[in-house]
């Protein structure tokens, strides 16, 4: 059973980013060095991103008004296709 952590706080998360943003370590030698996956500093790197206004995606802000909203409408969840497969030969 893998084992879980508690989620790093802010600051944690915006030093690791400009560590690796700094270019001094690799992408794999921080992620060992600081105990994360290498998908987690990614994911760090590219929330930060976002919020700089440097690559495009929802902000924070943004991401929770959604939520916001979708749940205060009562929006349905996305529902699966329930068509049937097609196989090719």
């Amino acid at each position: 059973m893998p084992k879980t952590r508690p989620p790093y706080d802010e600051e944690f998360r915006r030093e690791a980013v400009g560590l690796l943003a700094r270019g001094e370590r690799s992408l794999a030698a921080l992620s060992s060095e600081l105990g994360v996956s290498q998908e987690t500093l990614r994911t760090w790197r590219r929330r930060a991103g976002v919020e700089a206004g440097k690559v495009e995606g929802l902000t924070r802000d943004e991401r929770e008004e959604l939520r916001r909203v979708t749940t205060a409408t009562g929006a349905p969840e996305r529902k699966r296709s329930r068509g049937c497969a097609s196989t090719t030969s």
